[in-house]
């Protein structure tokens, strides 16, 4: 979970591509990518 967090950080933030993350992380293109994908999980749209 924190790896997620921190992949989405990386990416957004500081604007490193799929293949540099995965080498960094150490974790695959497709894990990097499904993390940059994936919604983060504190964060939910209220119900009115």
């Amino acid at each position: 979970m924190i790896q997620y967090e921190f992949v989405r950080t990386a990416h957004r933030v500081y604007g490193r591509n799929f293949s540099e993350l995965a080498r960094t992380t150490g974790h695959s293109r497709n894990m990097v990518k499904k993390a940059i994908r994936s919604e983060s999980w504190g964060y939910k749209e209220r119900s009115r």
